[in-house]
C-alpha cells in the first residue's frame, strides 16, 4: 500500500490516490510527490486554500494565513521586531524566532529601501511575498515561493 510519509499528521498515512484527491480539493498550486520504500513521499510543494498557504519540503512544514499576514503553525514567534541582519545595515522588521526572520515582515537593504515583503524563514523567502527592485521600488515578483 502506498502511504504518505510527511511530518504533517493531516496527510500522514493517506494512500497516494487519497492524497491526490485531498490536495486537488485544496486548490494545489504546485506539488512534487515521489514513491519511496515506505510509499508516497511529499518532496515539496505549496497548497493554497483560500487565504491559507501550506508549504512543505523535506525540512519543514509552514502554514500561513496570507490575509492576516500570520504564521499559523509555529509557537514562540515574537511579532513586530526589528532585527539587524548584518553590519551593512540590512534589517528585517516583522516576526522573529531564535533571532532569525520567521513569519511575515519587511526586508530592507543596506540603503534602507524595501527589498521584500512577505513570509521568510531564516534567509529563505517562503510561502508568499513580494520582491522589489530596491533601487526603483517597483515589484519584481509577487506570488508563491518554494
Amino acid at each position: 500500500m502506498n502511504t504518505i510519509t510527511t511530518p504533517n499528521s493531516k496527510f500522514a498515512g493517506l494512500r497516494l490516490e487519497d492524497l491526490t484527491l485531498k490536495l486537488l480539493s485544496m486548490a494545489v498550486s504546485l506539488f512534487q510527490l515521489g514513491v519511496g520504500k515506505e510509499g508516497a513521499v511529499i518532496h515539496k510543494g505549496v497548497i493554497c486554500a483560500g487565504s491559507v498557504v501550506l508549504e512543505v519540503n523535506e525540512k519543514r512544514l509552514v502554514v500561513v494565513n496570507v490575509e492576516k499576514k500570520a504564521v499559523l503553525n509555529v509557537s514562540g514567534i515574537e511579532h513586530k521586531q526589528v532585527l539587524d541582519l548584518n553590519d551593512d545595515g540590512e534589517r528585517w522588521e516583522g516576526d522573529v524566532l531564535n533571532n532569525q526572520p520567521c513569519g511575515w515582515g519587511v526586508l530592507y537593504d543596506s540603503e534602507g529601501e524595501k527589498k521584500y515583503e512577505g513570509f521568510m524563514i531564516g534567509e529563505a523567502y517562503v510561502c508568499y511575498g513580494t520582491q522589489y527592485y530596491s533601487d526603483i521600488q517597483r515589484v519584481e515578483y509577487e506570488g508563491e515561493w518554494l
